[in-house]
C-alpha cells in the first residue's frame, strides 16, 4: 500500500493513475492519527508547492518547506518502507541539458529554492 502526503499536489492525479489503490491525504491538515493504523511500502510527500514564488519571508519557507516537511517525515518514518520526497526541479534552473541526482545545483535565488535547497541537505543528513 501506498500513500501520498499533499493530496491536492498537482502530482496527485497522476499517481492515482498509475497506483487507484493509493491513499491521498491532506498536507494542510495532516494528522498521524488517520493513516497510522496502516504500513506503507512507500509514502511520497509532495506539498509546499503553491507558494512557489509568494512574497513571504525567508524564515516562513524555511518553516514550511523544511522544519514541517521534517516534521512530517518524522512522524511517519516507522510507518513506511520508503519515504519519497518532491523539492523541486528549479534547484537546478541554470543547468543545460540533462540532470541526475550528481548534478550540482545550480540556480537563480529565491527564498522558495533556497528553502529547498536546505530542505534537500537536511533529508540527507537524515539519511
Amino acid at each position: 500500500m501506498n500513500l501520498i502526503i499533499g493530496n491536492t499536489s498537482q502530482f496527485f492525479p497522476y499517481f492515482k493513475e498509475v497506483d487507484p489503490e493509493i491513499i491521498g491525504v491532506s498536507s494542510r491538515n495532516f494528522n498521524l492519527s488517520d493513516i497510522e493504523s496502516n504500513q506503507y511500502d512507500r509514502a511520497i510527500l509532495t506539498f509546499g508547492e503553491h507558494r512557489t514564488f509568494m512574497d513571504i519571508p525567508f524564515e516562513e519557507y524555511v518553516a514550511i518547506n523544511v522544519d514541517y516537511t521534517i516534521d512530517v517525515i518524522n512522524k511517519i518514518k516507522n510507518n513506511c518502507k520508503t519515504i519519497v520526497v518532491f523539492l523541486t526541479s528549479e534547484l537546478w534552473n541554470n543547468c543545460k541539458g540533462g540532470i541526475n541526482l550528481n548534478t550540482p545545483l545550480n540556480y537563480n535565488y529565491t527564498h522558495y529554492i533556497k528553502s529547498k535547497e536546505l530542505l534537500r541537505q537536511s533529508i540527507i543528513e537524515l539519511r
